[in-house]
């Protein structure tokens, strides 16, 4: 049976998890659109767009973050671009949180969890992409 190392499987396991947030964000978007629940998001002075709005940005991005981390494994640029798309996300919502925070005062939960999964995310394309590097030389180690 041929085994293949946990190691190189991380960007497998970034892509599970960006899938998880974008349905996760896909949920708060069509729960924030019906019940009207929390509407703070549209009350932050700078930002001129609705919650409904960033929350399918958010679902798109990590859809596309996951299909570049399932891809990685062929081309490790998927990987890095990946893994940048998957940190601009991260401060991009960390971003609007600490408007909402300056602005009123609280934190949305909802936006919270979504921005720890897009940590996570980041953290298993990291540890794939510093595998990487590493193998790549202990290959050129054994070469000479």
């Amino acid at each position: 049976m041929l085994s293949i190392p946990l190691h190189n499987r991380f960007h497998h396991g970034a892509a599970l998890v960006s899938i998880a947030n974008a349905f996760f964000l896909l949920f708060v978007s069509w729960e924030k659109y019906i019940t009207k629940a929390c509407s703070a998001c549209s009350f932050i002075p700078w930002l001129t767009v609705g919650d409904e709005f960033i929350g399918l940005l958010g679902a798109g991005m990590a859809f596309f973050i996951a299909g570049l981390a399932s891809l990685a494994g062929r081309n490790v640029f998927l990987g890095y671009l990946a893994f940048y798309l998957t940190l601009f996300s991260l401060v991009f919502g960390t971003l609007i949180q600490l408007g909402r925070f300056w602005s009123l005062g609280s934190f949305c939960t909802q936006c919270l969890l979504s921005d720890a999964l897009f940590s996570l995310t980041a953290m298993l394309l990291a540890l794939w992409l510093w595998k990487k590097r590493q193998d790549k030389k202990e290959n050129l180690h054994y070469a000479r």
